[in-house]
């Protein structure tokens, strides 16, 4: 299978990238990608905002997970939590 981009990408001025998970190009190993996205937030939560390092110790369980729709008002954002 072959991936092809009709533009040059400069990859320095890109600050996210985001994975769209609708299984279109690849499949997942969606509980090994849910517990990484746990972790590094974990991370950054200690690392950028000084929450406790006791949060490092909390463990993913995926079946305690709640879906919905996450407003973010301060910059405007909705995301649309799901495991599908």
């Amino acid at each position: 299978m072959s991936i092809f981009v009709n533009r040059v990408l400069n990859m320095k001025k890109i600050k996210v990238i985001g994975f769209d998970m609708d299984y279109t190009l690849v499949r997942y190993h969606t509980h090994v990608f849910e517990e990484l996205t746990h972790r590094v937030s974990l991370e950054k939560l200690v690392k950028d905002f000084k929450y406790p390092k006791s949060i490092l110790k909390l463990k993913y369980d995926g079946l305690r997970s709640i879906g919905g729709l996450v407003a973010d008002k301060r910059r405007g954002n909705l995301l649309k939590m799901s495991r599908f």
